[in-house]
């Protein structure tokens, strides 16, 4: 059974982080902020949820004893990190490598108007 102290901190991480999860939604939908100023709020709002969930939720703060936890976690990032990073290298070197230049493009155009006279 959960006791009454678990439960709390539940309901306050959860609330937390739908208050959070709805501002972000709004700032979007809304069109109050826009370009940059919108993503670094997103971001913003994003950490803060990321924290509200890793201590309400994942318990990390808790109890000095279980490293493990923390250990595992940051490994978690690490992996995130390197998986993301693999995955924008390898988008930007396909766009590299796929998308023709301008140069090319003008004269692909070029040379399509002169086969359809």
């Amino acid at each position: 059974m959960i006791n009454r102290r678990a439960l709390t901190q539940y309901i306050v991480g959860f609330v937390g982080s739908v208050l959070l999860t709805l501002v972000a939604f709004y700032i979007v939908s809304s069109g109050i902020l826009t370009g940059w100023t919108a993503v670094f709020y997103i971001i913003g709002l994003a950490t803060v949820q990321c924290m509200i969930q890793l201590f309400f939720f994942l318990h990390i703060s808790e109890d000095g004893r279980p490293r493990w936890k923390l250990h595992s976690f940051l490994f978690m990032l690490f992996a995130l990190a390197i998986v993301v990073a693999g995955s924008l290298w390898v988008m930007a070197s396909l766009n590299d490598r796929m998308m023709p230049t301008t140069q090319e493009m003008q004269e692909y155009m070029h040379r399509q108007s002169l086969n359809g006279l």
